[in-house]
């Protein structure tokens, strides 16, 4: 077992998957076009300072074992209605079809504000020296504005007992930020590692 400590400490733990898929997964990503985002925010991914000139170069993968990505290696995937950047492969295929269900059972995602985001090469916030998952295209933050970080208890009771529902669904092989000790309500990623046999299970069924 190791610590989910990704974006912050975790109080979750998971097992490690090998690096079997290390090689398909590689293959690309998916990314936001950060023109269509308007004005950046205080609370949004790609916030002025949040880049990768804090991260030790010798550090190329994230908490949760994901190798970082460039830019130029994403894709775009449409998932109710936004355009995300998501890692290609088994995580971008789980996460995309994540972010569809949770847009259908848990609370629109397509209104008012464009505030959904994805990749961003970018350290963890408060630890520069730690890759986000967002930088490897295995988290998106949804509903960012109204689900603000640092804040519990931005979902109705009904809200979190349908994200809670999804997380089941999902095997756990989506983490959320309200289980991290500095809550990110908005905040979903992969919780487990390249090659991870739940990952392969759960991608084969929204290939």
């Amino acid at each position: 077992m190791s610590t989910y400590y990704s974006q912050g400490v975790r109080r979750r733990t998971v097992v490690n998957g090998s690096l079997g898929l290390l090689a398909t997964v590689l293959a690309g990503s998916v990314a936001f076009r950060f023109t269509d985002l308007g004005p950046v925010r205080e609370d949004s991914p790609e916030e002025v300072g949040t880049t990768d000139a804090a991260v030790d170069p010798a550090t190329t993968r994230t908490p949760n074992g994901w190798p970082v990505l460039e830019a130029g290696g994403t894709r775009t995937v449409e998932a109710a209605g936004r355009s995300l950047m998501l890692r290609p492969g088994p995580a971008g295929l789980v996460l995309a079809a994540f972010v569809r269900r949770f847009h259908s059972e848990v609370e629109p995602v397509d209104r008012g504000t464009l505030d959904d985001w994805a990749y961003a090469r970018r350290a963890v916030r408060g630890a520069s020296t730690v890759w986000s998952e967002h930088a490897a295209g295995t988290a998106v933050d949804l509903n960012a504005t109204t689900h603000v970080r640092g804040r519990s208890g931005t979902f109705s009771r009904a809200g979190e007992r349908s994200v809670r529902r999804l997380l089941d669904d999902f095997d756990d092989v989506v983490g959320w930020g309200a289980d991290f000790d500095t809550p990110d309500e908005m905040h979903f990623e992969i919780a487990v590692g390249p090659g991870s046999k739940r990952l392969e299970r759960l991608a084969r069924q929204f290939a």
